[in-house]
């Protein structure tokens, strides 16, 4: 209701100063043409313009009149005809739509259509009433699920982003299309913004989708799959080519590439959109610096530790994409530092909605060393601490 209630004052107040300038520019227009009164038949102009498309001509027919009378010839009544014409094509045409729909939140399209609708179902009061009702649409159908096609089909939103698209062609089971949506953004981008801005995008949808009922277990299984199919047949291979010229460039300088890689563990927090999360890290990673494998997103908490003291990694990235909260990926925080108190732990927070700061506070808190919510981002940070942790072994040795 808040919000309908915004909308709706936000179009009188546009209704109020479209109005205000066309009996300004109306007054000014009469008074050099010559016409008696022209501040009056401004004045009138503008306060029966609220009247939808009968107004206009109302207030015109006075001056009209009143030229046709008291101005000698043709000429300057023709003007008065030509003003008021030439005020309401621009006003009604672009004005209008443009403020109007821009004020409500309604696309121009929409607004002119459901004008003429409200007009054949009620007559005039429909037409005083279009804007409002249609503007209540589109506020319920933000907030009502089942209501959201209002939204879509009548909003000012602008097309759907990548990650939205691509998204929605994989629910469509339509994997080649997708395909070529990732294509497409790979030829304009770099690789690392295919995996934030689509691939991390649209794997907080699936479970945003999943937990409030909208995405059943097989759907969610397809995405996961074709994901990552598309992500090793179409988006590796470009990564891979991308290292290879880096490795050339650096050709010759020893510190650029190490023989002794070390190992970095990618622990899932909770569930298989995790573990693919994971994966996707993995992909931004140079082979050569380090080798990162991903634990599977079924093993449990005490099976990670175990897996952990085993392996003795240079590092361990918690992988989650929260829906509802980070309990998971706090609770394994704190037992992996409980357990191994010189390991190295990274947890990137992929999907969250979080100020970065409060986020980053509450992870430490619970004993990890730095927190990420792009994948770039949790590169940049996760490379930074191998080098730390081969540094502080080197000086215990």
């Amino acid at each position: 209701m808040d919000d309908a209630g915004q909308r709706i004052s936000r179009y009188m107040l546009a209704q109020f100063l479209i109005n205000a300038n066309f009996g300004f520019w109306l007054a000014l227009g009469l008074y050099f043409i010559g016409v008696p009164y022209a501040v009056l038949w401004g004045f009138l102009a503008a306060a029966l313009r609220y009247i939808p498309y009968l107004g206009t001509w109302i207030a015109a027919a006075l001056p009209i009149a009143l030229s046709l009378a008291v101005l000698p010839g043709w000429v300057r009544p023709l003007m008065v005809v030509g003003l008021f014409l030439a005020l309401e094509v621009v006003t009604y045409n672009v004005l209008e739509p443009w403020y109007f729909g821009h004020s409500i939140g309604v696309s121009r399209t929409a607004l002119l259509i459901t004008a003429a609708f409200w007009a054949w179902l009620w007559g005039p009061v429909g037409l005083v009433l279009a804007a409002p009702l249609t503007a209540c649409l589109v506020v319920m159908g933000r907030y009502i699920p089942q209501l959201e096609f209002f939204a879509v089909l009548l909003g000012d939103e602008p097309p759907l982003i990548p990650s939205d698209a691509y998204f929605q062609r994989l629910l469509a089971k339509d994997q080649d299309e997708a395909s070529d949506l990732v294509e497409e953004f790979l030829r304009e981008h770099a690789v690392e913004e295919v995996y934030d801005r689509v691939f991390r995008p649209a794997l907080a949808l699936v479970k945003e989708n999943r937990d409030r009922g909208g995405l059943i277990e097989s759907d969610e299984r397809e995405f996961l799959e074709a994901t990552r199919e598309i992500i090793y047949e179409m988006v590796a291979p470009v990564q891979k080519a991308g290292f290879d010229a880096r490795q050339k460039d650096v050709a010759g300088r020893p510190d650029e590439c190490d023989n002794a890689r070390p190992v970095v563990l990618g622990c899932p927090a909770r569930d298989e959109v995790d573990e693919l999360a994971l994966e996707i890290l993995g992909q931004t990673l140079d082979p050569r610096k380090c080798e990162f494998t991903v634990l599977s997103a079924k093993s449990l908490s005490a099976e990670i530790v175990t897996r952990v003291k085993q392996a003795q990694p240079a590092a361990v990235c918690i992988g989650t994409v929260p829906s509802k909260g980070l309990a998971h990926a706090r609770y394994l925080c704190k037992r992996l530092r409980a357990n191994c108190p010189q390991l190295k732990i990274l947890v990137g927070c992929w999907g969250v909605a979080e100020d970065y700061r409060l986020l980053k506070d509450r992870l430490q808190a619970v004993g990890a060393d730095a927190a990420a919510t792009t994948f770039q981002n949790a590169r940049d940070q996760l490379l930074p601490l191998l080098q730390l942790r081969r540094s502080q072994v080197a000086q215990s040795a």
